[in-house]
């Protein structure tokens, strides 16, 4: 059971990744239009940055860390009900649940943190 979670949330975290990078990237790469057709319509936003993209990528991760979370504290919440009383299950369970918690309390710190350097560098 433990192979087959951490297997499929691999997979969906490679995949949900894969699919914002290659969103990000194609965003990066549409001003590279700008040098060999400065008339082009896509020139006209070319003053536009990064910084959104990232933003955007930052966000969407910890919505995804949030889900990965809340999915662990499912299945510790499962773990701790078919435990049976069996001590080792128990403490299986609530590690599960604790990891979870400190998951997300880690993430959201994350984003604060980047969101204040993103404050000091950029200004916005």
């Amino acid at each position: 059971m433990k192979k087959i979670v951490t297997i499929t949330a691999t997979l969906a975290l490679a995949i949900v990744g894969g699919f914002l990078l290659s969103q990000a990237a194609s965003a990066v790469g549409i001003y590279d239009a700008c040098s060999t057709d400065p008339n082009n319509i896509v020139c006209a936003n070319s003053s536009e940055s990064v910084d959104p993209v990232i933003k955007t990528v930052i966000r969407y991760l910890l919505i995804i860390s949030g889900i990965v979370s809340v999915v662990m504290v499912i299945i510790g919440g499962l773990k701790y009900s078919t435990s049976n009383g069996d001590s080792a299950k128990l403490s299986s369970a609530k590690n599960t649940i604790m990891y979870a918690i400190i998951g997300v309390i880690i993430s959201a710190l994350a984003y604060a943190i980047v969101d204040y350097v993103f404050l000091r560098i950029i200004g916005k």
